[in-house]
Formats: structure tokens, sequence, C-alpha cells
């Protein structure tokens, strides 16, 4: 969607459009329609329409707008509160969002449209604690770093990388026992990795560390309270946590968890004491992931996990919106939620009514309201004539090299980091 602007920013916005008569563009029903605004008050634009057939349009019916403002694309969702016969009523907006990154509109689900999917492969069944984080558990790309023979070798190969880098080494897994440690348990829960850089400080303000997600303060804060540590007690108890580990010699810390599917299997501990008073760096930190990756890989590979029971698990998800990127759907299976987690993979198939699209899609947004799941997707391969018509369907047009060059509501492509 974008940024965001203040309300203050919002107002000035609106009151240059139509002081300037800057053009607007309204999307609807797979239409679009030009016009300048007339008139702007708190409850209400006026809206003359200068290019289109406005007689589309109904009372209630959500419009998009889109106008370039001194260069910069800017975009708002509204309604229709009247249709006159050279103009639209439709109520100020509540937001206006600027520096779009979308690279196609995302529209309302159309009423004929729904959406079949299955997790990426199987879904099993094993017991193990449930986390948060979901690992395929396909072959790592860094695989061939690590000793894969066997179960054995993988291990040794652990204890001489471990003991070079730390002065403790431990590894968990979960299957005649469970997480018994608040360290551990908030470990396999999140999926995340606990790591202090040093007892001299406290846990990570933030996860800053790229391709490694952490355990940040917040998060240690938020399990405390599920703890029923009372929110003035809090600051207390991180440093009870803290002390307790000096007391044992310990200056950094890393319990990074085996990911398998959406269990966690096990915990790779390490730790330096003050004798080798040296923060784990972000390179050490990647490796011991890695391993943890690999050795989720290798349990599966050498039958670690033969009690699993595999399932293949259908959805019907309702669509909220769509656009020929992506989509947005809602589903509210507690059992789904577990399982889904950021960049699952997932094998669509979307029903248009006289059509039936394969998409292989990537879930890249999930958030939860009241009981109800939302997952954002990003469609990562469709075939090029499905995609035509996926996109005349929604839009109402044909797909042109404009559309190829520009984003959403013709803004230029967001700039790209090299680094």
């Amino acid at each position: 969607m974008g940024r965001g602007v203040g309300r203050i920013e919002k107002e000035f916005i609106l009151t240059s459009v139509c002081e300037k008569q800057i053009p607007i563009k309204l999307h609807s029903k797979k239409r679009e329609v030009k016009g300048l605004i007339n008139e702007y008050d708190p409850q209400t634009l006026s809206v003359k329409i200068t290019e289109g057939d406005h007689s589309i349009f109904e009372i209630n019916d959500p419009v998009r707008v889109f106008f370039s403002y001194f260069g910069h694309v800017m975009t708002f969702e509204t309604k229709v509160s009247a249709v006159g016969e050279e103009e639209l009523l439709l109520a100020t907006p509540s937001g206006i969002y600027k520096n779009l990154e979308r690279k196609y509109e995302r529209v309302p689900a159309p009423s004929d449209a729904s959406v079949v999917f299955t997790l990426k492969g199987t879904r099993v069944v094993l017991n193990f604690p449930r986390s948060e984080e979901y690992n395929p558990a396909e072959v790592p790309q860094f695989s061939e770093e690590f000793q894969t023979s066997s179960i054995a070798a993988l291990l040794r190969e652990f204890k001489t990388k471990a003991r070079e880098m730390a002065t403790e080494e431990k590894i968990t897994i979960f299957r005649d026992t469970k997480p018994s440690t608040m360290e551990e348990e908030i470990t396999a829960k999140t999926g995340k990795i606990l790591y202090i850089p040093s007892t001299e400080g406290s846990f990570p303000e933030d996860d800053v560390i790229p391709d490694i997600r952490i355990i940040t303060r917040e998060h240690l804060e938020k399990e405390l309270a599920e703890r029923g540590i009372p929110e003035d007690k809090t600051e207390e108890e991180i440093s009870r946590i803290i002390e307790s580990k000096k007391r044992r010699a310990i200056f950094s810390e890393i319990y990074c968890p085996v990911l398998y599917h959406e269990y966690a299997v096990g915990i790779v501990y390490l730790a330096r004491t003050f004798g080798r008073a040296e923060s784990f760096d972000e390179e050490e930190l990647l490796w011991v992931k890695q391993f943890a990756q690999v050795l989720a890989y290798s349990l599966h590979l050498h039958g670690y996990f033969k009690g699993e029971q595999p399932q293949i698990v259908e959805y019907n998800a309702r669509i909220i919106d769509i656009s020929a990127s992506g989509l947005l759907f809602a589903h509210s299976s507690e059992e789904l939620a577990e399982s889904i987690g950021l960049y699952t993979d997932l094998d669509l198939t979307l029903n248009l009514g006289i059509r039936e699209i394969p998409i292989k899609a990537r879930v890249v947004r999930k958030f939860k309201e009241v009981d109800m799941g939302y997952y954002g997707v990003l469609f990562l391969d469709i075939n090029p004539d499905d995609f035509t018509f996926l996109f005349e369907f929604i839009y109402g047009r044909a797909f042109t090299d404009e559309d190829e060059k520009l984003w959403e509501g013709g803004a230029p492509p967001p700039p790209m980091e090299i680094t």
C-alpha cells in the first residue's frame, strides 16, 4: 500500500489537490474514470467527472483514488456518498498513502473468485513442541559444507567446531524430554534464536541481524507477562535472569531452535564464560543457525521422524482482496495458523468461476483479528497465459507495456538498493 501521511498533511494535500485542480483517477468495478475535486470538507469530496462513464457508480460503492502530487503518486480508499449528473460525492478518506510499493493495484475480490490451497508438500504430525516459525526441512543450500553422511559424523563436526567457538556446548533433542527452562521454552515457542551478546548488558532491543531472527527484549517481556510477571516487575525479572547467568560465569549465550516443519524438535546451545569474555558475532550466529537447519534435515533423512503421520491438507479460503501479483485471504482455522509462518510456500488453485489457475505462492504477511487469521501471499510462479487472463479479469482491461514498466497507480518502481 505505501506509507500513510499524518492528519495535518492529509488535510493539506486534499486542499492543494482541490485548489490546484490536480487530476484524479477513480477505480471501481473494473473501470476507471477521471475527475477534479471541486469542493472538500471534513465529511465529503465533490468530484467533477471529466472523462469516463460515472453512471456505473452506486451509493456505498468502494472507490480507490490515485493522483500525482508534485511527482509522487498517492492513493486513498473511500466510498460513494451520492451520484449526480456530472459529479460524484465521496466520503472524505481517513488516510492517504504515498511511496506506493505494490507492483499492481489491490482490489476487492470479485464475488465469483475463491482460492483452494495445500501447504507445499505434506504436513506432519509429531509429538514435539509447536513453534511459531516453519521450516519445510528441504535440502539446505549450504548442506555440502557439513558432514551429512551420518548423524554421528555431523555431531562430531559440531563438537569440533563448537569447542573452537565456545566454552560450553550442548544439543538437546525433545524426543524423550520437553523444554525445561524459560530460555528453552521461549526459543522453541517463537522459533527464533535467543542471543545474549553479553551479560554485562542485556537482551537485544532490535532484531537487526540480516538473515537471522532473534528474540528481542520485547519478545521476552511478552513471554514474562504470559508467565504472570507484572509489568512493573519485568525489569527486575530480566535483571534477575542476567545476574543468574553471571553467577554461573556466563558471558555470552546462544539458544538456537532445531525446526522441522511447524515443530521445535531440539535446541543447540553455546556459551562463553568470562574466561573468554567475547560476544558471539554474526558469522558465528549464522553458522549455528545453518547447523541447526542441516541437523533437522539430517534427522529427517536418516529416519529419525519415522513416527510422523504425513497428511495432505487442503483448505478453502475467503479472498479479501487481490491483485495481479498476490492476494489476501482469511481463514479461521487455528491449525492453519500454527502451520503457516512467514515465507511458507503454498500451492494455490485460484477459482475465477470460468477458469481455474494454479499458482505457486509465498506467505509474506500474516496477522490475526479476533478469531480470524489473515494471510498475504505473493505469486511466485504463474503461467503467462493465466497471468494475462487474471489481469483482464481483475482490472477489466488488457495488460500493456505501461503496466510492465510502472507500479500501482502509475507510480515509478521503488529505488533498488544494491549492497
